[in-house]
């Protein structure tokens, strides 16, 4: 019989990936190299040219492409639905992650916490406060319900169970302020949600969102979505929750 603390399941991790070859290249090599991971890899090619798509078909475990960029909320959803393993990381592709044991840690992290919902390591160059870290710590951070300080979406940790539960990533917003939504959607589910900061990824960041034309429109665009559905409720809880409602603009999507 293993130890408690020891043993840990297999899991599905899954990215969206819109070219950004050499950003890839580095995701999955943190992975490759790492020993103390087990995992099905999930890559979901959102139109992508051929070179990065046939990279992706060599390296995923389970494989899909959209012939034309689908959005980020559309692309991960896809992934999901891919999934074999109950227990999911949600990643991007301009991530790189560290060469230790982090499945384990937010495995352990999320089942001893027994209404946890989403579960997020701490990263660098993310624009949302609550998981912004320039390093590791030792702590396991409740996020306070409905108090508008939320976190970054690089990476989250969670059960396919409880993504689909929640609808998964609303589509309507196809790149930027979906990671915030859930988060909501999570809360009046009734689930909590933590901060890690014994994991941390070094997020190379917006490597894909740069590239698009449109962008600050639809920033600007999903940010008044997000406040007109979301406000009232952060608002009520959180006395500066209007000095920040200029982070709706800051909404972070490699």
């Amino acid at each position: 019989m293993r130890a408690p603390f020891k043993v840990k399941p297999r899991i599905s991790i899954c990215t969206a990936v819109w070219n950004g070859l050499d950003f890839t290249k580095r995701f999955i090599e943190s992975l490759e190299t790492n020993p103390h991971l087990d995992y099905e890899l999930i890559l979901v090619d959102n139109g992508s040219d051929q070179e990065v798509s046939d990279y992706l078909k060599v390296k995923a475990d389970k494989f899909f492409r959209f012939e034309t960029n689908q959005g980020f909320c559309k692309g991960f959803n896809k992934a999901v639905e891919l999934c074999s393993h109950e227990y999911i990381l949600l990643t991007n592709n301009d991530t790189v992650w560290p060469n230790e044991d982090w499945q384990k840690t937010l495995f352990w992290q999320f089942v001893l916490r027994r209404r946890t919902g989403l579960l997020f390591p701490c990263a660098n160059h993310i624009l949302m406060p609550a998981n912004l870290r320039s390093r590791k710590g030792n702590k396991v951070i409740k996020l306070k319900k409905w108090e508008n300080f939320l976190c970054s979406g690089a990476a989250i940790f969670t059960k396919k169970t409880i993504f689909e539960k929640l609808q998964g990533f609303d589509e309507s917003y196809g790149t930027s302020g979906e990671d915030l939504d859930l988060q909501c959607k999570a809360w009046e589910a009734g689930y909590e949600i933590y901060v890690s900061e014994k994991v941390f990824v070094d997020h190379l960041g917006k490597a894909s969102s740069q590239r698009l034309s449109n962008r600050e429109e639809l920033w600007r665009r999903n940010s008044q979505k997000f406040w007109a559905r979301w406000g009232s409720k952060l608002k009520k809880k959180s006395d500066g929750a209007g000095k920040n409602e200029k982070t709706g603009l800051l909404l972070n999507r490699g």
